[in-house]
């Protein structure tokens, strides 16, 4: 059943939740020049296009040109849950610096779903509280904050392919993606893939050229580091981004950009320095 369903003149925003999924989502080329994004935070869904089938997690996010070929459906026997946004190229030519242009399905791995849900939550929430003439007003606000949020979200599932990783170190990567902010130690990914962590270190070592401590650091820092120059304070975003301190954050973020957080803060004055 649909708990939301909007539709505008040059965008459509609906919020499914079902049992089962009856029917499959199919999103074949119409003739328009719209854009579909599909987010399903749960339930088994696959996908499928022209380049062949996949299965799809609750950390993907699609982004779907109305001339592509696909089709989704959701395991049977699973509940499903999805969220939909379709928009005009007239809406999107708004806000073509933040979405890439083309023909091609785009599938981005989202480290922050929580944020993701938030977001859509906050849409309908707005949604059923105002009427559609006052929802067509702020929802360009929203669509913005949506479109900035996928912009700055790390690794998109296809890159992972080309890359040519083999089948365990890609889902050794979804793991720290999906739980990139909260892990507590590296430990946590070898009894999350059931293999052993000497194994763990090898497999880093052999693809990414670096152990999983120093890459998972790396990860929190570049997220930090975008989190920054959007305009949030340091003192308020290591915490967010999985650093159990401010002092340990600072030499981090030092010996990797090679500058203090408050140095590249758009406008943010910090009161304290601490000295590395």
């Amino acid at each position: 059943m649909y708990i939301s369903n909007f539709k505008g003149e040059v965008f459509t925003f609906s919020h499914e939740r079902a049992e089962v999924l009856s029917e499959s989502i199919s999103c074949y080329p119409t003739g328009s020049e719209g854009f579909t994004l599909l987010f399903f935070p749960k339930g088994g869904v696959s996908l499928r296009a022209s380049s062949g089938s996949e299965k799809l997690s609750g950390s993907d996010v699609l982004l779907i040109p109305n001339n592509a070929y696909a089709r989704l459906a959701a395991s049977e026997d699973e509940k499903c849950e999805y969220f939909c946004v379709t928009f005009s190229r007239l809406l999107f030519e708004q806000f073509k610096d933040f979405v890439p242009a083309d023909n091609e399905i785009k599938r981005i791995r989202c480290f922050n779903t929580k944020e993701l849900i938030a977001i859509f939550e906050k849409i309908e929430f707005y949604l059923v509280s105002l009427g559609e003439e006052e929802f067509s007003n702020v929802f360009q606000t929203f669509f913005r904050e949506l479109l900035y949020f996928l912009k700055i979200q790390e690794t998109p599932l296809v890159s992972l392919y080309d890359k040519g990783y083999p089948p365990i170190f890609i889902d050794i990567l979804y793991y720290v993606n999906e739980h990139l902010f909260t892990m507590k130690n590296v430990t946590e990914i070898s009894s999350a893939v059931y293999i052993s962590y000497p194994y763990l270190i090898k497999l880093f070592k052999k693809y990414l050229k670096t152990t999983p401590k120093k890459y998972i650091t790396e990860q929190r820092l570049i997220a930090a580091h975008k989190l920054i120059l959007k305009g949030e304070r340091p003192v308020a975003v290591y915490e967010k981004c999985g650093f159990e301190t401010y002092r340990m954050f600072y030499r981090c973020y030092v010996s990797y950009f090679g500058n203090a957080p408050s140095k590249e803060a758009s406008g943010v004055k910090i009161d304290e320095v601490i000295e590395a």
